[in-house]
């Protein structure tokens, strides 16, 4: 399977992380504190119409990942 960008997955797919870009260690921790790890599975809401922020469903709980975080993050959308 191909991994793509989260920025490029459309609304409703669920994904499993692929891989996190980890040449900044603040954005590494950030997304740590999360829990966005590879073999995360997320399910992706959408996208706020201001400010760019994703909004996703990871263990039942309501997420958001903001709009410089995202092209760090790679998926396999299932």
């Amino acid at each position: 399977l191909n991994a793509v960008n989260l920025a490029q997955v459309p609304e409703g797919s669920h994904v499993m992380i692929a891989e996190v870009y980890d040449h900044d260690p603040g954005l590494l921790r950030y997304l740590g504190e999360l829990g966005l790890y590879p073999g995360t599975t997320l399910t992706v809401l959408g996208r706020e119409a201001f400010g760019g922020s994703l909004r996703f469903e990871m263990d039942g709980k309501e997420l958001q990942l903001g709009e410089e975080a995202i092209p760090h993050v790679s998926v396999i959308i299932r």
